[in-house]
């Protein structure tokens, strides 16, 4: 799955929901997206992801200017100034640093445009 950050900006926070239909769970995966950044995220390398395949559900993300999105396979959502889901408390909510994605062995490079490239 790619992530792509084609902005000079940050992404503060952006977050992937997986499911994994042989276990019947959910899993949120949120991380900082550093400007001009491509992370290729391969669902079995993942923290505490079961080690059965897990279906991309959702990509939520908050732009530069403040505004929330939800992403799903057809369409993109504005979800105005509110923030999206972030599980908190939620033990299947994993904040994930870029070097440990990293370190788990997915691929974080930079992508083919960015900003006015």
């Amino acid at each position: 799955m790619h992530v792509v950050n084609r902005s000079p900006d940050v992404i503060q926070y952006s977050n992937i929901r997986l499911y994994f239909p042989e276990s019947n769970k959910r899993r949120y995966h949120s991380f900082l997206l550093p400007p001009c950044t491509e992370l290729i995220l391969d669902p079995g390398k993942l923290p505490d992801d079961p080690p059965t395949p897990g279906l991309l559900q959702r990509f939520d993300f908050i732009d530069s200017s403040g505004s929330a999105w939800e992403r799903d396979f057809s369409r993109v959502d504005s979800w105005g100034e509110l923030e999206p889901y972030r599980g908190k408390g939620d033990e299947n909510t994993f904040s994930v640093p870029t070097e440990e994605l990293k370190r788990l062995g997915n691929e974080v490079t930079r992508p083919m445009k960015c900003g006015d490239e």
